[in-house]
């Protein structure tokens, strides 16, 4: 009977033991997956930079932290649209409200994310989606553009802002509501790089071949007329 209690007693500990290491295993995760929330009040200032980052609605994200006054936010999550896994952020001598995220899918349209964002002071701003391939396609899937009053400007590479190789886009002195758009190129037009040179530059071939029969059958839809026009000359002449 002793004997049976020490083996019940023993058992019981090891359950114990058991049900403690699987709490500790799944504590940390739990708490990798709690969330903080902010509001339009809420100000992630950058002392060094004078520039303050806020948002213009209510929203959440998993961890944000400021590290070379740059603000990383990730599991970020606006409210009314997509979460962004990760974006950093920073401004100097401004006021920068971010206004939204969103994620075009459309049919007939490169994909694209776009980050738009309202900004006054000196307007200068860097913005990073966390990508590392910014040059794979020499910054034709970036642009940036402002809203203007009956139309959107287009800013210029090289003069309003510039894109780094990490990823960064920086933009000079442009105030205003911002749109950083990203349009995904790689999903859209895939990996050709081991594909046979026709196959890769496939659509450009198509359409010179268009133009080709294209002029073609202009000339020789001019040559038919040419002689129709001599032949009734000639008859007319004749008769």
């Amino acid at each position: 009977m002793r004997l049976r209690n020490h083996q019940i007693k023993v058992s019981f500990a090891i359950a114990l033991v058991v049900i403690a290491l699987l709490f500790s295993s799944t504590c940390p995760s739990l708490q990798a997956q709690t969330t903080a929330t902010f509001s339009p009040a809420d100000k992630f200032s950058i002392p060094a930079y004078n520039g303050t980052i806020s948002f213009a609605v209510n929203g959440s994200y998993t961890t944000a932290a400021m590290q070379d006054n740059v603000w990383t936010f990730t599991d970020l999550h606006i409210n009314g649209f997509p979460s962004l896994a990760t974006l950093k952020i920073s401004t100097e001598n401004s006021n920068l409200t971010i206004l939204s995220y969103r994620i075009r899918n459309g049919t007939y349209l490169i994909p694209n994310e776009s980050l738009r964002y309202s900004i006054i002071g000196e307007g200068k701003a860097s913005v990073n989606f966390g990508l590392s391939n910014a040059g794979q396609y020499s910054d034709a899937d970036w642009y940036v553009s402002k809203a203007g009053r009956n139309s959107t400007i287009f800013l210029s590479l090289g003069h309003d802002y510039v894109l780094g190789n990490d990823g960064t886009l920086t933009i000079y002195s442009v105030t205003g509501n911002i749109s950083v758009t990203h349009e995904f190129l790689n999903g859209y037009l895939g990996n050709t790089s081991n594909l046979p040179f026709y196959q890769q530059h496939s659509v450009i071939i198509a359409v010179a071949l268009v133009f080709v029969i294209t002029v073609a059958v202009v000339i020789v839809i001019r040559l038919k007329n040419k002689l129709d026009s001599e032949w009734q000359r000639q008859n007319g002449e004749d008769i």
